[in-house]
């Protein structure tokens, strides 16, 4: 498996097919104190007395606008349902995408490939539902009897000796799976998409895949852990260049408009990083989804030729 191509390849068609920002847009939702001499009492005291009254000033409020809440809550959860519905449906659009590029040329465009994408929407989320289900489920399988063994080692010292590799041997296996689990999870959103799989069968075809192919898998990761890092300090160079250019351009602007020019001018600076925030998820999210599913095309074929 060529790494270099694929993520060559990833990037020819994140910038030629802009199409794919806008799918990358959407799918990146789902991707002191100090010692006083003197009257140290009656402040600790008035500030004991004034945290009460807020509280109990916050629990009044709380208690008289129970419905308001409930309406505000029920509006940002089906907010948020929509928000993921759209992620998915994204999500599995650019798949679909990349994948019709890569097989006969074809660019589906955002509004065909974001319809296509929304018939995959349940199975990717319960593919994600089953990925967290498995995490949770192992953290409270190792967490619990490592906890358990803590607490007795505090009773019984010489279990400390055992217990603290033991948790550390926890620790660092459930960080093992988890990653192994993202991965897989990842390449069973490419067997509901391309090969039209339900959520166990994908499931289970991306783990025989990704345990049958550990060393090219393994390569797939840590090459998308190493461009990750180094987009991110990219990223994070550009952001701090940036901010002291505009830092200083505001204090010119203080100094020309006051006040005034100033909140205007945050204002105007404001949507500017967060366009430009919008923009970097989208192109990121579009290059990292077509490296994957061009890795996964990839992967598929070896497997098809060595049975």
């Amino acid at each position: 498996m060529d790494i270099a191509s694929i993520l060559r390849r990833s990037w020819t068609l994140t910038k030629e097919h802009r199409f794919l920002w806008w799918l990358g847009v959407l799918a990146a939702f789902t991707s002191g104190g100090a010692g006083f001499s003197g009257g140290g009492t009656n402040w600790h005291q008035q500030t004991t007395t004034s945290t009460h009254n807020a509280i109990n000033t916050a629990t009044n409020w709380v208690t008289h606008h129970l419905p308001l809440i409930g309406i505000l809550a029920l509006i940002f959860f089906v907010l948020w349902l929509g928000v993921l519905y759209l992620s998915f449906a994204a999500n599995a659009g650019l798949i679909e995408s990349i994948d019709s590029l890569e097989t006969s040329n074809k660019a589906l465009g955002f509004g065909p490939a974001f319809h296509s994408g929304r018939s995959y929407v349940w199975r990717l989320v319960g593919v994600a539902l089953f990925s967290i289900g498995i995490i949770l489920g192992t953290m409270l399988g190792i967490g619990v009897p490592i906890v358990a063994l803590v607490a007795i080692s505090f009773v019984l010292l010489p279990l400390l000796i055992l217990s603290i590799p033991l948790a550390i041997l926890a620790f660092i296996g459930f960080i093992l799976l988890a990653v192994y689990v993202g991965v897989v999870a990842n390449l069973a959103q490419r067997f509901v998409v391309l090969e039209n799989q339900r959520v166990f069968e994908a499931f289970g075809n991306a783990h025989r895949l990704a345990w049958r192919f550990r060393p090219q898998v393994l390569l797939l990761f840590l090459a998308n852990v190493g461009v990750s890092i180094l987009v991110g300090i990219s990223i994070a160079i550009a952001f701090g260049v940036a901010a002291v250019a505009l830092f200083g351009i505001g204090i010119a602007v203080y100094a020309i408009a006051h006040i005034l020019g100033v909140l205007i001018y945050c204002i105007v600076v404001g949507l500017f990083a967060f366009v430009t925030f919008l923009a970097i998820s989208g192109i990121t999210t579009a290059f990292f989804s077509s490296y994957w599913t061009i890795g996964f095309r990839a992967l598929r074929y070896v497997q098809n030729q060595t049975k």
